[in-house]
């Protein structure tokens, strides 16, 4: 358990914002902006720019 005092949780909480931020920080470099720049024509873009055809 942590101590009482309030540098101590400070500290703790700080430490935690942290970790979260970088993890979001990184989900978002990593999938979200990759994703946002991709068009519907690209090729690796499973589904999209494909139709099937009426058979």
């Amino acid at each position: 358990m942590l101590d009482d005092a309030p540098e101590v949780w400070i500290g703790y909480e700080r430490a935690f914002f942290e970790s979260v931020h970088h993890r979001v920080e990184n989900f978002i470099a990593g999938i979200l902006l990759p994703h946002q720049r991709k068009k519907p024509d690209d090729c690796g873009v499973a589904g999209y720019g494909q139709r099937s055809k009426p058979g």
